[in-house]
């Protein structure tokens, strides 16, 4: 409708975003969001913590295990369904997905596979991510994590974060996907155009609804 129309052209759906380096970071715009320049330097995108088996995968025989995921020093119990790699994998991506993301991959060949399970936290810090059976570890710890750090529009604060997506203005987010050495630049435009082609059609909606209701005045209204 003519009304939708002037909502979407007001809204964060209708700027303009120029980013200089989109290499280092891409944005993202929604409502509230203000028009004008701003710039980010990523000092450093930080890293997830990961690990992987330390060795070939072994399926433990009998019935289904319950496995120790250690995340930052505090334990979660996952009992999978079966014993297998793509088995335990899915359980803790069902059971403790908000913490880690688990994968089932082949390091060997084709002829040879070799599978093994590999963990990657979801927070940048450095937490090492470890799996568990019966206190022993199965993991080889690989990237010792880290968190982001940022500087918004040359303030000299540098900002810490656990996540590659923050807010830098109110409905203007970013997501940091590489260190630079420089500020990468954003600028926000908003299209004149589409808000004036909105009001135009809202101001012809409003004229015809005015003619019909016109029509339907006098001895012949209606008719």
């Amino acid at each position: 409708t003519a009304v939708q129309s002037i909502d979407s052209a007001v809204s964060g759906s209708s700027y303009s975003t120029d980013i200089s380096d989109p290499s280092i970071l891409t944005a993202n715009v929604t409502d509230g969001a203000t028009e004008g320049n701003y710039s980010v330097l990523v000092s450093d995108v930080g890293a997830y913590s990961t690990s992987i088996s330390s060795s070939t995968w072994q399926d433990p025989s009998g019935a289904a295990k319950t496995y120790q995921l250690v995340v930052g020093g505090q334990t979660y119990n996952v009992t999978p369904t079966d014993n297998s790699a793509a088995s335990v994998a899915s359980a803790i991506n069902s059971q403790e997905g908000n913490l880690v993301q688990a994968t089932v991959v082949n390091v060997g060949s084709q002829s040879t596979p070799d599978y093994r399970l590999s963990l990657q936290s979801n927070t940048l810090n450095a937490n090492p991510v470890d799996l568990q059976l019966n206190g022993s570890s199965l993991q080889k710890q690989q990237v010792t994590g880290r968190p982001a750090q940022y500087q918004v529009n040359g303030s000299g604060v540098t900002v810490t974060s656990n996540t590659d997506t923050v807010t830098i203005s109110p409905g203007l987010t970013v997501t940091m996907l590489a260190s630079s050495s420089t500020a990468v630049n954003v600028t926000l435009t908003r299209s004149s155009t589409a808000l004036g082609s909105a009001l135009s059609n809202f101001a012809n909606a409003y004229n015809a609804a005015v003619d019909v209701v016109a029509g339907q005045r006098g001895q012949s209204g209606g008719a």
